[in-house]
């Protein structure tokens, strides 16, 4: 610790400042030389891909352009309602309403 003689106080502030001055000057160029350097050591990554991944590629394409509504079924459906022949499995309805209901029970609970 620097003392003053002279009992001026400014001479060690103005000692401390540059003193602090100095560590802000030296610790910004160690952090642009530590930058410097890591940018210089950095590799680029590489990925390669299995001929097994090429392929779940190509079927995942593929289940993604299929159409998920079975067109035919709806045909036949909607031309039974309109004759009036439609007789829906009414205990598979049921069946059906409460497996659904009692999978929003569990999700709340």
């Amino acid at each position: 610790m620097q003392v003053d003689t002279s009992g001026s106080i400014s001479s060690l502030l103005q000692g401390t400042k540059e003193g602090q001055s100095t560590q802000k000057t030296t610790t910004v160029e160690q952090q642009t030389q530590s930058q410097q350097q890591s940018q210089q050591t950095r590799q680029t990554d590489t990925v390669t891909f299995t001929q097994a991944a090429a392929q779940l590629a190509i079927v995942e394409q593929h289940i993604k352009s299929a159409s998920v509504t079975d067109t035919q079924r709806i045909e036949q459906v909607q031309a039974a309602i309109k004759n009036g022949s439609y007789a829906p499995n009414t205990v598979q309805v049921a069946g059906k309403i409460l497996n659904f209901e009692s999978a929003l029970n569990s999700i709340r609970a």
